[in-house]
């Protein structure tokens, strides 16, 4: 999903790696990428998939984000195939 938006936005896909942990519904704790990747998502698993779906903008949900990588792809993020469009605004300012 990472490479997927950096290139649908017409950036090279990084190649360093991205920690992205979440909690699940149950509280159960998933993750991906290496314990020491200097860029990191971490938070709910809903507000990521609210995110990677584009229904709400990433100031707007739970995520702690460290690292310029993992900045940069918050607001490419998404996960289906298609044109990324505008994105959303954040609701503070709608």
């Amino acid at each position: 999903m990472r490479d997927f938006a950096f290139l649908t936005h017409g950036r090279p896909a990084p190649t360093d790696p991205v920690r992205v942990e979440l909690t699940g519904p149950d509280g159960e704790s998933w993750a991906w990428g290496p314990q020491d990747a200097v860029d990191r998502v971490i938070g709910p698993a809903l507000d990521f998939c609210l995110l990677a779906t584009r229904r709400r903008h990433h100031e707007d949900l739970a995520l702690t984000v460290t690292g310029p990588l993992a900045h940069a792809w918050l607001p490419l993020a998404q996960t289906y195939a298609g044109p990324p469009g505008t994105g959303r605004r954040p609701l503070r300012e709608v």
